[in-house]
Protein backbone atom coordinates (compact mmCIF):
# COMPACT_ATOMS: atom_id res chain seq x y z
CA UNK A 1 0.00 0.00 0.00
CA UNK A 2 2.81 2.39 0.90
CA UNK A 3 4.57 1.62 -2.40
CA UNK A 4 1.39 2.42 -4.36
CA UNK A 5 1.04 5.76 -2.59
CA UNK A 6 4.72 6.62 -3.27
CA UNK A 7 4.36 5.73 -6.95
CA UNK A 8 1.21 7.84 -7.20
CA UNK A 9 2.98 10.84 -5.67
CA UNK A 10 5.95 10.39 -8.06
CA UNK A 11 3.61 10.20 -11.04
CA UNK A 12 1.87 13.41 -10.01
CA UNK A 13 5.23 15.17 -9.62
CA UNK A 14 6.34 14.06 -13.09
CA UNK A 15 3.09 15.28 -14.64
CA UNK A 16 3.61 18.68 -13.03
CA UNK A 17 6.97 19.16 -14.75
CA UNK A 18 6.95 21.20 -18.00
CA UNK A 19 6.87 19.02 -21.10
CA UNK A 20 9.47 20.07 -23.66
CA UNK A 21 9.85 18.95 -27.24
CA UNK A 22 13.23 17.52 -28.20
CA UNK A 23 15.80 20.16 -27.41
CA UNK A 24 13.57 22.88 -26.02
CA UNK A 25 14.77 23.97 -22.60
CA UNK A 26 17.34 25.82 -20.48
CA UNK A 27 20.92 24.55 -20.25
CA UNK A 28 22.55 26.80 -17.67
CA UNK A 29 26.01 25.24 -17.49
CA UNK A 30 27.58 28.56 -16.40
CA UNK A 31 25.07 28.84 -13.51
CA UNK A 32 24.03 32.37 -14.37
CA UNK A 33 20.33 32.10 -13.42
CA UNK A 34 18.63 31.80 -10.08
CA UNK A 35 16.08 29.05 -9.52
CA UNK A 36 13.25 31.52 -10.07
CA UNK A 37 14.80 32.84 -13.31
CA UNK A 38 15.33 29.31 -14.62
CA UNK A 39 11.66 28.46 -13.98
CA UNK A 40 10.52 31.66 -15.67
CA UNK A 41 12.69 31.09 -18.76
CA UNK A 42 11.59 27.44 -19.00
CA UNK A 43 7.95 28.52 -19.01
CA UNK A 44 8.63 31.08 -21.74
CA UNK A 45 10.50 28.71 -24.08
CA UNK A 46 7.87 26.01 -23.52
CA UNK A 47 5.03 28.37 -24.52
CA UNK A 48 7.01 29.58 -27.56
CA UNK A 49 7.58 26.01 -28.74
CA UNK A 50 3.93 25.10 -28.31
CA UNK A 51 2.72 28.24 -30.09
CA UNK A 52 5.08 28.22 -33.06
CA UNK A 53 6.40 24.68 -33.35
CA UNK A 54 10.01 25.84 -33.19
CA UNK A 55 12.39 24.49 -30.55
CA UNK A 56 13.84 27.22 -28.33
CA UNK A 57 17.06 26.56 -26.42
CA UNK A 58 18.93 28.75 -23.95
CA UNK A 59 22.54 27.73 -23.34
CA UNK A 60 25.15 29.27 -21.03
CA UNK A 61 28.79 28.19 -20.81
CA UNK A 62 31.89 29.43 -19.01
CA UNK A 63 34.45 27.35 -20.93
CA UNK A 64 34.47 27.40 -24.73
CA UNK A 65 37.48 25.03 -24.98
CA UNK A 66 38.87 27.14 -27.80
CA UNK A 67 35.78 26.75 -30.00
CA UNK A 68 33.87 29.62 -31.55
CA UNK A 69 30.40 30.55 -30.33
CA UNK A 70 29.00 29.66 -33.75
CA UNK A 71 30.39 26.12 -33.65
CA UNK A 72 29.19 25.59 -30.07
CA UNK A 73 25.66 26.85 -30.77
CA UNK A 74 25.21 25.05 -34.09
CA UNK A 75 26.60 21.77 -32.74
CA UNK A 76 24.31 21.98 -29.71
CA UNK A 77 21.28 22.24 -32.01
CA UNK A 78 22.53 19.32 -34.11
CA UNK A 79 23.00 17.19 -31.00
CA UNK A 80 19.79 18.10 -29.13
CA UNK A 81 17.33 18.80 -31.96
CA UNK A 82 18.69 17.39 -35.22
CA UNK A 83 19.89 18.41 -38.67
CA UNK A 84 17.96 21.22 -40.38
CA UNK A 85 15.16 21.07 -37.79
CA UNK A 86 13.20 24.15 -36.73
CA UNK A 87 15.15 25.62 -33.82
CA UNK A 88 16.57 28.80 -32.27
CA UNK A 89 19.32 28.87 -29.67
CA UNK A 90 20.40 31.77 -27.46
CA UNK A 91 23.98 31.29 -26.24
CA UNK A 92 25.67 33.27 -23.47
CA UNK A 93 29.37 32.48 -23.90
CA UNK A 94 30.99 33.85 -20.75
CA UNK A 95 34.42 32.55 -21.76
CA UNK A 96 34.50 34.72 -24.89
CA UNK A 97 32.13 37.40 -23.50
CA UNK A 98 29.81 36.94 -26.46
CA UNK A 99 26.09 36.50 -27.10
CA UNK A 100 25.25 34.32 -30.11
CA UNK A 101 21.95 33.49 -31.79
CA UNK A 102 21.82 30.31 -33.91
CA UNK A 103 18.87 29.45 -36.17
CA UNK A 104 17.91 26.32 -38.07
CA UNK A 105 15.05 25.28 -40.35
CA UNK A 106 12.13 27.73 -40.52
CA UNK A 107 13.78 29.95 -37.91
CA UNK A 108 16.42 30.93 -40.49
CA UNK A 109 13.77 32.55 -42.70
CA UNK A 110 11.93 34.25 -39.82
CA UNK A 111 14.98 35.58 -37.98
CA UNK A 112 16.73 37.51 -40.74
CA UNK A 113 20.12 39.18 -40.30
CA UNK A 114 18.45 42.49 -39.48
CA UNK A 115 16.14 40.89 -36.93
CA UNK A 116 19.00 39.04 -35.26
CA UNK A 117 20.78 42.36 -34.79
CA UNK A 118 17.68 43.70 -33.05
CA UNK A 119 17.59 40.62 -30.79
CA UNK A 120 21.23 41.21 -29.88
CA UNK A 121 20.38 44.83 -29.10
CA UNK A 122 17.71 43.62 -26.68
CA UNK A 123 20.11 41.23 -24.94
CA UNK A 124 22.95 43.73 -24.55
CA UNK A 125 20.73 46.63 -23.50
CA UNK A 126 18.68 44.70 -20.93
CA UNK A 127 21.13 43.15 -18.53
CA UNK A 128 24.30 41.73 -20.05
CA UNK A 129 26.49 44.69 -19.10
CA UNK A 130 25.05 44.84 -15.58
CA UNK A 131 25.22 41.05 -15.06
CA UNK A 132 21.43 40.69 -14.97
CA UNK A 133 21.57 37.65 -17.21
CA UNK A 134 18.06 36.38 -16.53
CA UNK A 135 16.54 39.70 -17.57
CA UNK A 136 18.73 39.79 -20.67
CA UNK A 137 17.55 36.38 -21.84
CA UNK A 138 13.90 37.19 -21.14
CA UNK A 139 14.26 40.35 -23.25
CA UNK A 140 15.80 38.31 -26.08
CA UNK A 141 13.03 35.69 -25.96
CA UNK A 142 10.38 38.41 -25.99
CA UNK A 143 11.90 39.94 -29.12
CA UNK A 144 12.22 36.50 -30.76
CA UNK A 145 8.57 35.70 -30.00
CA UNK A 146 7.50 38.98 -31.60
CA UNK A 147 9.30 38.01 -34.80
CA UNK A 148 7.84 34.50 -34.69
CA UNK A 149 4.37 36.03 -34.58
CA UNK A 150 5.24 38.33 -37.50
CA UNK A 151 6.43 35.39 -39.59
CA UNK A 152 8.73 35.43 -42.61
CA UNK A 153 9.14 39.04 -43.86
CA UNK A 154 7.96 39.95 -47.34
CA UNK A 155 10.73 39.49 -49.86
CA UNK A 156 12.79 37.40 -47.49
CA UNK A 157 15.54 35.27 -48.99
CA UNK A 158 18.57 33.21 -48.03
CA UNK A 159 22.11 33.98 -49.12
CA UNK A 160 25.05 31.71 -48.39
CA UNK A 161 27.94 33.57 -46.83
CA UNK A 162 31.01 34.17 -48.98
CA UNK A 163 34.21 32.59 -47.83
CA UNK A 164 36.79 29.90 -48.52
CA UNK A 165 35.51 26.35 -48.71
CA UNK A 166 37.33 23.42 -47.18
CA UNK A 167 39.25 21.61 -49.98
CA UNK A 168 38.94 17.85 -50.38
CA UNK A 169 41.74 15.40 -51.26
CA UNK A 170 40.35 15.13 -54.79
CA UNK A 171 40.48 18.92 -55.13
CA UNK A 172 44.12 18.84 -54.04
CA UNK A 173 45.11 16.15 -56.58
CA UNK A 174 43.21 17.90 -59.36
CA UNK A 175 44.81 21.23 -58.45
CA UNK A 176 48.30 19.72 -58.41
CA UNK A 177 47.80 18.09 -61.80
CA UNK A 178 46.30 21.12 -63.50
CA UNK A 179 48.84 23.41 -61.83
CA UNK A 180 51.76 21.34 -63.10
CA UNK A 181 50.40 21.28 -66.65
CA UNK A 182 49.69 25.00 -66.58
CA UNK A 183 53.16 25.77 -65.25
CA UNK A 184 54.85 23.72 -67.98
CA UNK A 185 52.78 25.38 -70.71
CA UNK A 186 53.57 28.82 -69.31
CA UNK A 187 57.30 28.04 -69.22
CA UNK A 188 57.42 26.81 -72.82
CA UNK A 189 55.42 29.80 -74.08
CA UNK A 190 57.64 32.33 -72.32
CA UNK A 191 60.86 30.62 -73.42
CA UNK A 192 59.75 30.91 -77.03
CA UNK A 193 58.59 34.48 -76.53
CA UNK A 194 61.85 35.74 -75.03
CA UNK A 195 64.20 33.85 -77.35
CA UNK A 196 66.84 36.26 -78.83
CA UNK A 197 66.05 37.51 -82.32
CA UNK A 198 68.14 39.45 -84.90
CA UNK A 199 67.91 43.12 -84.03
CA UNK A 200 66.80 45.29 -87.02
CA UNK A 201 68.90 48.25 -88.13
CA UNK A 202 67.72 51.60 -86.76
CA UNK A 203 65.72 53.81 -89.12
CA UNK A 204 67.55 57.00 -90.20
CA UNK A 205 64.62 59.34 -89.71
CA UNK A 206 66.59 62.56 -90.23
CA UNK A 207 67.71 61.74 -93.78
CA UNK A 208 64.60 59.80 -94.85
CA UNK A 209 61.85 62.11 -93.60
CA UNK A 210 59.66 64.02 -96.10
CA UNK A 211 58.91 67.12 -93.98
CA UNK A 212 61.70 69.28 -92.63
CA UNK A 213 61.27 72.01 -90.04
CA UNK A 214 63.50 75.03 -90.24
CA UNK A 215 65.45 75.93 -87.17
CA UNK A 216 64.08 78.86 -85.20
CA UNK A 217 60.52 78.49 -86.52
CA UNK A 218 57.82 79.57 -84.10
CA UNK A 219 55.62 76.94 -82.54
CA UNK A 220 51.86 76.82 -82.09
CA UNK A 221 50.19 79.86 -80.55
CA UNK A 222 47.39 79.62 -77.97
CA UNK A 223 44.48 81.80 -79.10
CA UNK A 224 41.74 81.24 -76.48
CA UNK A 225 40.80 79.06 -73.50
CA UNK A 226 37.35 78.01 -72.31
CA UNK A 227 36.22 75.88 -69.38
CA UNK A 228 32.90 74.06 -68.93
CA UNK A 229 31.59 72.04 -65.98
CA UNK A 230 28.63 69.78 -65.23
CA UNK A 231 27.36 67.78 -62.26
CA UNK A 232 28.01 64.05 -62.46
CA UNK A 233 25.12 62.09 -60.91
CA UNK A 234 26.00 59.59 -58.19
CA UNK A 235 24.96 56.06 -59.09
CA UNK A 236 23.70 54.12 -56.08
CA UNK A 237 24.89 50.54 -55.92
CA UNK A 238 22.31 47.79 -55.67
CA UNK A 239 22.46 44.49 -53.86
CA UNK A 240 24.32 41.80 -55.75
CA UNK A 241 21.53 39.31 -55.04
CA UNK A 242 18.89 41.61 -56.47
CA UNK A 243 16.98 41.83 -53.16
CA UNK A 244 16.85 44.11 -50.17
CA UNK A 245 19.33 43.39 -47.39
CA UNK A 246 16.51 43.82 -44.85
CA UNK A 247 15.01 40.45 -45.79
CA UNK A 248 18.32 38.61 -46.10
CA UNK A 249 19.15 35.57 -43.99
CA UNK A 250 22.84 34.74 -44.35
CA UNK A 251 23.45 31.01 -44.02
CA UNK A 252 26.46 28.78 -43.40
CA UNK A 253 27.18 25.07 -43.00
CA UNK A 254 28.12 23.29 -39.79
CA UNK A 255 28.34 19.52 -39.41
CA UNK A 256 26.19 18.86 -42.47
CA UNK A 257 23.42 21.25 -41.40
CA UNK A 258 22.42 24.70 -42.64
CA UNK A 259 22.30 27.50 -40.08
CA UNK A 260 21.73 31.21 -39.77
CA UNK A 261 22.75 33.40 -36.89
CA UNK A 262 24.96 36.13 -35.54
CA UNK A 263 26.74 37.24 -32.41
CA UNK A 264 28.08 40.22 -30.53
CA UNK A 265 30.66 40.79 -27.82
CA UNK A 266 29.65 42.39 -24.54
Amino acid sequence: MVKKIALSILLVMLLMLPVFAAGTGVYDYARLFSAEETTQIEEIVNKMQQSHGIDVLVLTIDDASGKSSRIIADTFILTNVGTDQDATLVLLNMDEREVYISTSGRAIDILTDERIERILDAVIDNGMKTEEYGSAVVAALSRINTFYEAGVPAGGYREEEAGPKEPTMLDGLAGAGSGGALGLTHFLRNRKKYRMKTRPKPFAFASNSIIHFAEGSSGDRLIDTRRSSRAIPVVKSSSSSGGSSIGRSTTHRTGGGTFGGGGRKF
